[in-house]
C-alpha cells in the first residue's frame, strides 16, 4: 500500500521516502531524512502506526500527518538531546524496579557526536550485551514504558548478514489506553486452556498441558478496542471465556494480527486460507464504527471454531 506523503520534500529540511512495516508486527514507520543546523543529515524513521502507543496515521488526511512529520522533526532535534536526557533520567529514578530493561534504554539512548540516536544491530552492538533477550525487553520499554523503538531487517558489515537493527526515537513517550490490557492471573489462564482443552481454534491439534506454544486470543482484536479491555475477573463463567477468548498457537495468532491490522485500515475482512466465505456478512467489515465489535462477527478469525461449524452446516446444505 502507497502513501501520498511518501517520497515527498516537506521542506529544505525533511525528506521522506516509504512506510515499511516492522517483520512480525503491525507497526509502520515512515524512513525520512532530516537536516539540522550544525549537523548532518540523519536518516532515521518516525512512527505513522503503532500499536502499543495507539498511534494511526493511515487513514488521515495528509496535512496532518505532514504536521505530525513536523513535530517529530522537532522533538528529535539535536538542540533537545540535554532536556530529554534530564527528562528520561528523572522518569527512571522513578522506575526503579522496572531494571530489567533500563540497561536497554540506556544502549538505545547512546547519541553520536552530533547528539543524535543511531541504528544499532542486535547481534554486534551492546543490544546483545546487556540483555540476551533484547526483542522482549524493547517490547517492554513500548509498550509497558511507551518509547517509541523502531526496528528494521538490514545488512550489518560487521556480521556480514542481514540482522535485525533498531533505534530508539526521541519522541515523547505515549502508552495507548485503546491497547490497554488487563493481566489474566495464571489461575484463569489455566481454567482459560482447560475450557478449550488445550486445543488450537484454528487447526483443531490438541497441544500438551505445558506447552508455551498456545496463545489466549481476544477474539475482539486490540486493533479495535477505543477505550481498552474488559478486565478478566479471576471469577469468569465458562460462558464468558467462551465469549471472550480463543485459543490459537503463535503462529495462527501472528497471521489473525496482520487479517486484523489489514482490515481496520482497509475495511476488507481476512479469508480462511483462500476461503472467503463469511457466517456473517460478507468480505467487507460493516461495522457502525472503527470500534464496532458487530462488524467482526462472521468472520473466519473472529471465532474460529464457531465459523468452522457453520461453514460446515452450509456445506451440508448444498
Amino acid at each position: 500500500m502507497s502513501y501520498s506523503f511518501e517520497n515527498k520534500k516537506i521542506d529544505e529540511h525533511i525528506q521522506t521516502y516509504t512506510v515499511y512495516q516492522v517483520d512480525k508486527m503491525p507497526d509502520l514507520f515512515l524512513e525520512v531524512e532530516f537536516s539540522y543546523p550544525r549537523s548532518q543529515s540523519w536518516k532515521t524513521c518516525i512512527p505513522i502506526y503503532e500499536k502499543y502507543q495507539g498511534i494511526n496515521l493511515t487513514n488521515v488526511p495528509e496535512e496532518d500527518v505532514e504536521e505530525w512529520i513536523q513535530e517529530c522533526y522537532e522533538s528529535m532535534s539535536p538542540s533537545n538531546a540535554s532536556v530529554w536526557n534530564r527528562t528520561e533520567k528523572i522518569y527512571w529514578e522513578k522506575h526503579q524496579k522496572a531494571n530489567k530493561a533500563k540497561p536497554l534504554f540506556d544502549v538505545l539512548n547512546t547519541e553520536d557526536r552530533y547528539h543524535l540516536t543511531q541504528w544499532g544491530c542486535r547481534q554486534c552492538t551492546d543490544t546483545s550485551q546487556v540483555n540476551s533477550q533484547a526483542a522482549s525487553r524493547i517490547r517492554a520499554l513500548k509498550q509497558s514504558h511507551g518509547y517509541h523503538i523502531a526496528t528494521k531487517d538490514v545488512y550489518c558489515p560487521v556480521c556480514k548478514e542481514i540482522t535485525p537493527h533498531d533505534i530508539l526515537l526521541r519522541i515523547p513517550r505515549k502508552k495507548g489506553e485503546s491497547q490497554k490490557r488487563y493481566s489474566i492471573s495464571t489461575s484463569l489462564k489455566n481454567r482459560i486452556k482447560e475450557h478449550f482443552s488445550y486445543t488450537d481454534a484454528c487447526f483443531g491439534v490438541k497441544l500438551s498441558k505445558g506447552t508455551r506454544e498456545l496463545i489466549i486470543d481476544h477474539k475482539f482484536p486490540a486493533t479495535r478496542w477505543a477505550a481498552g479491555e474488559t478486565k478478566n475477573f479471576t471469577t469468569m463463567t465458562d460462558e464468558q471465556i467462551e465469549v471472550k477468548f480463543q485459543l490459537l498457537t503463535q503462529q495462527t495468532n501472528l497471521q489473525k494480527d496482520r487479517y486484523c491490522f489489514r482490515c481496520f485500515n482497509e475495511n476488507i475482512r481476512g479469508d480462511f486460507f483462500g476461503i472467503k466465505w463469511y457466517s456473517k456478512g460478507d468480505e467487507y467489515w460493516q461495522g457502525a464504527n472503527k470500534s464496532d465489535e458487530n462488524g467482526c462477527v462472521g468472520c473466519p478469525w473472529y471465532d474460529l471454531a464457531d465459523w468452522k461449524k457453520k461453514f460446515n452446516e452450509h456445506l451440508s446444505q448444498e
